[in-house]
């Protein structure tokens, strides 16, 4: 356990000093969030993700997981984003992903699709905080799909 303390300590170390070096092209976003918004089993669950930018800033590719104690989301795929008022950035991400129930949501099949809107604020030497809101669906994959809302309150750090 304080081998991932410590690997993850020199992790953010070091993204925020390549960062301050002017090369950064991508984030580190990690945060706490709750499923299920509109229903009334809301769920607690981590969430991670990686971004890497294009040579165009609003673009690029996105990887990432979310994990509660019942339930795990593996995916990636592309985010756009758009900047506004100098610290602001908006974002759409989208992707496929793999779903595993362990007794928690039924989402009727092990892929799924995720969309997302964040508006995120660069707060420090690009370091960003956001709220974002997720949609998860098998999008037809199966006759069963009630699909899953999320809000994640995410911090960046960039590399």
């Amino acid at each position: 356990m304080i081998r991932l303390k410590l690997i993850i300590f020199i992790i953010l170390l070091s993204t925020s000093v390549y960062a301050q070096s002017g090369k950064a092209n991508g984030y580190i976003l990690y945060g706490a969030a709750t499923g299920e918004i509109f229903d009334d089993t809301n769920r607690l669950f981590a969430s991670f993700e990686i971004r890497h930018q294009f040579v165009y800033d609003f673009c690029g590719l996105w990887a990432g997981a979310d994990i509660a104690k019942l339930e795990r989301y593996f995916g990636g795929g592309a985010y756009f984003k758009f900047s506004f008022l100098k610290r602001f950035t908006a974002q759409f991400s989208i992707g496929p992903g793999l779903y595993y129930d362990r007794g928690g949501i039924k989402l009727g099949h092990k892929i799924e699709f995720r969309s997302q809107l964040g508006l995120f604020i660069d707060f420090y030497k690009k370091h960003l905080f956001g709220i974002a809101l997720n949609h998860y669906s098998n999008s037809r994959l199966s006759k069963y799909n009630p699909g899953a809302e999320s809000l994640k309150f995410l911090f960046g750090f960039p590399f």
